[in-house]
């Protein structure tokens, strides 16, 4: 018995303590697009007029880090076509407002012949530490890429949370909703926590049960049965009432928390985007066909 109860605080102990650790999650979440593979992204796709890329750029000043964001598509662009990254130039074509902005890629320059249409969809700033704990940055970005001189035709791109009702009502089960959300490391501390209760809890009332046959089969040790199993069932209810609260925050945390932004891809109305020779100069024009 004495084992049990020891197990049984270091369970709730351990329950405490990962509990606590899931309020201080950071409020800034990696979107889900930056932990999948490309493949996995590229499936997400309505046609193959274009690819998703993800770049990973870091630097110890996060000024020089937003500076140099057009490197990694210049030098990708310029690896798959065998061109000059130095002659390459990055123009944007859509409004300054737009939160997802559309740009051409002039693979030889002003008045080359050559192009590529490219959307950045969105981009996550992260900062972490080296062996030495000095701090650098990291830049996570999300590109759509049209083929070069070809017909693009964008799908519509949005980040989104995941629903709060749903994850709630996950959520009854501690962790459940946090995974939903992609919230990993919160969820399976969470659904640790519960799992670990739940088990002390049946077995505390496995061993209370066991002991009140004793009552029966041993009368002359009735008393101290008695208490054993009355302490057993007394355990058995404080896990019950812990499971129940760590229960409840799961759930408050699932209805407060935005969760992981996820990548959603529609299909677009069917909008082209089209690089074509412009008759007004030597470099080339944006048509837009319905």
């Amino acid at each position: 018995m004495r084992t049990i109860r020891l197990f049984v605080r270091l369970v709730v102990m351990i329950s405490i303590i990962m509990t606590a650790g899931s309020f201080s999650a950071s409020a800034e979440k990696a979107p889900d697009w930056t932990r999948k593979s490309v493949q996995a992204l590229n499936a997400l796709r309505s046609n193959t007029s274009y690819e998703f890329m993800v770049f990973r750029t870091e630097d110890p000043s996060q000024t020089r880090l937003h500076e140099t964001w057009s490197v990694p598509l210049v030098n990708y662009l310029a690896e798959k076509y065998d061109a000059d990254p130095n002659l390459m130039v990055v123009e944007r074509i859509s409004d300054s407002s737009d939160n997802q902005p559309l740009y051409r890629v002039l693979m030889g320059g002003p008045g080359a012949g050559d192009a590529v249409l490219v959307r950045r969809i969105d981009a996550y700033d992260n900062v972490d530490y080296n062996t030495v704990w000095d701090a650098y940055f990291e830049c996570y970005q999300l590109f759509a890429i049209g083929e070069k001189n070809s017909d693009v035709v964008f799908d519509d791109f949005s980040l989104e949370g995941s629903s709060k009702a749903g994850a709630a009502v996950m959520s009854i089960i501690p962790g459940v909703g946090q995974l939903y959300k992609g919230e990993t490391g919160k969820g399976l501390a969470l659904l640790g926590t519960g799992v670990a209760l739940a088990g002390s809890g049946i077995a505390s009332h496995i061993v209370a049960k066991n002991w009140e046959r004793m009552m029966v089969e041993q009368p002359e040790f009735k008393d101290s049965w008695s208490q054993k199993a009355y302490g057993m069932r007394r355990q058995r209810n404080t896990l019950l009432v812990v499971l129940g609260c760590v229960s409840a925050y799961s759930i408050f945390d699932a209805i407060v928390s935005d969760g992981v932004p996820k990548l959603k891809v529609r299909e677009s109305d069917g909008s082209t985007l089209s690089v074509a020779p412009s008759a007004e100069s030597a470099g080339l024009a944006l048509v837009l066909s319905f």
